[in-house]
């Protein structure tokens, strides 16, 4: 792992923050992303081993693909396992210490409100803990390296979100043992990121982001909650799935067991991650939401007591945010076809390459791994 030479100068510090965003902003995918961070802010705040996690921008539950530094186990207990208030600022945990570790780091990646990434940093206890300087530098980097996932989360937006595969569905008895998965599950899991696979007495090995998600349904229904988690995944193939588990009560009460059903994400639950992905503040995602109802121009200045004029600057907004021309093509754009062209995109920087294939630069560490179990790490 490369480490930053000590007393670094501010203008350096500087220099090397600024090549590290745009290197990321620069990037076509999220695994580019977090590979483009990962390589570079070693020479800023050293650390030992990360865990760079994609969030359901939507709940800010951690989900896929991931990418994981120096760690040749599950990651340590706690990271990224959370919900991320929205509310929260990004702000970095230095509190929180995994086994062996002189403390942790951690950051959500925002674009404005909503997260879209969290990264966790590791020392060994051999090393001192990271400083308030270290949070800083690197709480500053989450504005940044957010709008980077949104910007890349939104350049995958292609594939129409709906198709008529069948939902797959797996069971877990009461202690979160796999009972039974049928076909569709396992053929939905194969298009899916293969992250901190769990075997099973199946020989079905299970992403610890899916077993995560049942476990929160579980606590949810101890917590006199509904028993109901939600895991919102892109897939290799460019569809989104989503992962919805619920837990079953028995005839006395007690937790039976947990459904988890894997389907292609619909126009309903893609519609606000296409919104948020293009940039739409919550008044013009209001907007997009009365013009897909049939709303015209004066009907949505009643409804929202805002000026005709106020209106049309927003739809204008609006279709330049989301790449189309008009009115019909962004209702296809967010509700229907959910296809929207990408926006342009700056050419890569120079002297950067890719490997074969089209994969991500990749830093020292294993980049098809990803979130997850809330065990020791080894």
């Amino acid at each position: 792992m490369l480490t930053a030479e000590p007393d670094l100068s501010p203008d350096l510090v500087r220099r090397r923050r600024d090549e590290l965003i745009r290197h990321a902003a620069g990037a076509g995918t999220v695994m580019e992303v977090f590979a483009h961070a990962a390589r570079r802010l070693p020479r800023l705040v050293p650390y030992d081993a990360a865990a760079w996690v994609m969030a359901d921008p939507a709940t800010g539950l951690p989900g896929a693909p991931g990418l994981l530094e120096n760690l040749d186990g599950p990651v340590p207990a706690g990271a990224g396992t959370a919900p991320v208030d929205p509310g929260s600022p990004a702000r970095l945990r230095r509190d929180s210490r995994p086994p062996g570790s002189a403390g942790e780091l951690r950051v959500v990646l925002r674009a404005g409100a909503i997260p879209w990434a969290m990264v966790t940093l590791w020392r060994h206890e051999e090393r001192e803990p990271f400083t308030a300087a270290e949070t800083d530098l690197v709480g500053g980097l989450a504005e940044p390296l957010g709008e980077a996932v949104r910007t890349a989360v939104r350049a995958t937006l292609r594939l129409p979100a709906g198709d008529d595969a069948p939902p797959g569905v797996l069971t877990f008895d009461p202690d979160g043992h796999l009972l039974s998965a049928d076909d569709h599950a396992v053929g939905r899991l194969e298009e899916l990121p293969r992250l901190d696979l769990v075997p099973t007495g199946f020989g079905l090995a299970l992403p610890v982001w899916l077993l995560l998600t049942a476990a929160r349904s579980t606590r949810a229904l101890h917590a006199g909650e509904d028993g109901t988690a939600r895991a919102l995944v892109p897939s290799e193939r460019g569809r989104w799935t989503v992962c919805r588990a619920t837990t079953t009560r028995d005839a006395e009460g007690a937790p039976a067991g947990t459904v988890v059903v894997l389907e292609t994400a619909g126009p309903a639950t893609m519609a606000p991650i296409i919104a948020q992905a293009c940039g739409l503040t919550e008044r013009e995602q209001e907007i997009a939401l009365l013009i897909a109802r049939g709303a015209g121009t004066a009907q949505i200045a009643r409804s929202l007591f805002l000026s005709s004029h106020t209106v049309r600057d927003h739809v204008k907004s609006v279709l330049h945010k989301v790449g189309v021309s008009s009115r019909g093509e962004l209702v296809a754009a967010l509700y229907t076809e959910q296809g929207s062209p990408a926006a342009p995109r700056s050419a890569r920087p120079d002297g950067e390459s890719l490997p074969p294939h089209g994969g991500p630069p990749r830093p020292e560490g294993s980049p098809d791994r990803g979130m997850a179990a809330a065990v020791g790490h080894h």
